[in-house]
């Protein structure tokens, strides 16, 4: 995890009102934690991490203690977040509490669709055989697990990233293949992004391709500025409701998995916080399931939209 992406998490905590622990433990676990509480000289500020605490999750029948970094930096999210990795201090305290036999875990993502919303689960130790239809694929752990300078152990090779943008009654279809190269191209399977992450020049495509369908008054995507009694945690491309479009994606992966993404997940109401912290639905303006900015480290991310089509499971 990087710097950024640590970033992308943090804010609205107060370490004053929470236990603290030694970060030493948490060194032990995640050998990348020193680096993340370094000083990083380019900016000449300390990185997100900076405290840690020791936490009780309450389950239903037991509790567990375990230790967490306390991200204080940062604007995109104040929700609590927890890591799953290879070397995750969760899983190993839940199997070390005889919770689970395991350091394996299964996530149903559920779908966020306003049209079509749907519960998901997620199954520490195991998985939901009840989510499993149809084929299964498999891939391994990536080790090295960078792309670019961004970690991720959950990478996957894309063979092709096709959009199709339509009219609103889904007329003229226009499909555009984004992944301008051949061969192999590592990207990330990252569950706690929302939205699909693009590098700037994949962003750039896409607002030319849904241009000519966009109203002569529609300039392209709105600025946060436009709507400014609602928080956009994680802000995808926006636009006006008058922008009469529809987005369909297809994503070709090795071994012969291909997803494809549908309208009702890709395109969806704006929504946010209001300013007492309550969700809300902003009717004026449509979100498109992309990140506005480009990713860290150039790296192509699938999150929880494409997560919505697949199941997901990580031993």
């Amino acid at each position: 995890m990087s710097s950024e992406i640590c970033e992308g998490r943090g804010g609205l905590v107060d370490r004053n009102k929470l236990p603290t622990a030694p970060i030493d433990g948490l060194a032990d676990n995640n050998p990348g934690w020193r680096s993340l509480m370094s000083m990083d000289e380019s900016q000449a500020r300390l990185q997100a991490f900076q405290y840690a605490a020791r936490a009780m999750l309450k389950l239903r029948d037991h509790n567990v203690t375990i230790v967490e970094g306390l991200a204080t930096q940062g604007q995109q999210s104040s929700l609590s977040h927890i890591g799953l990795g290879e070397k995750s201090t969760l899983l190993r305290a839940f199997k070390d509490a005889g919770l689970i036999g395991a350091l394996s875990w299964g996530l149903n993502a559920g779908s966020q669709s306003f049209e079509f919303p749907r519960d998901g689960n997620l199954v520490l130790g195991g998985y939901d055989d009840a989510s499993i239809d149809g084929n299964v694929n498999y891939y391994d752990i990536a080790v090295p697990n960078l792309i670019n300078d961004r970690p991720c152990p959950l990478q996957i090779s894309l063979l092709g990233l096709n959009i199709t943008v339509e009219n609103g009654d889904g007329s003229e279809p226009d499909e555009q293949n984004y992944l301008q190269r051949s061969g192999k191209f590592p990207v990330c399977v990252e569950p706690y992004d929302n939205l699909f992450r693009f590098p700037s020049n994949y962003i750039d495509q896409l607002k030319r391709h849904i241009s000519p369908r966009l109203a002569a008054t529609d300039k392209g995507p709105v600025p946060e500025s436009s709507y400014p009694d609602i928080y956009n945690l994680e802000p995808g491309l926006v636009y006006n409701t008058s922008a009469k479009f529809r987005v369909t994606m297809k994503v070709s992966l090795e071994n012969g998995l291909t997803v494809t993404i549908p309208h009702h997940e890709m395109v969806r109401p704006l929504r946010g916080l209001d300013n007492q912290g309550v969700p809300q639905v902003e009717p004026d303006y449509r979100e498109v399931a992309v990140y506005a900015t480009q990713a860290p480290g150039d790296a192509v991310v699938l999150g929880k939209a494409f997560l919505s089509q697949v199941y997901l499971f990580v031993d």
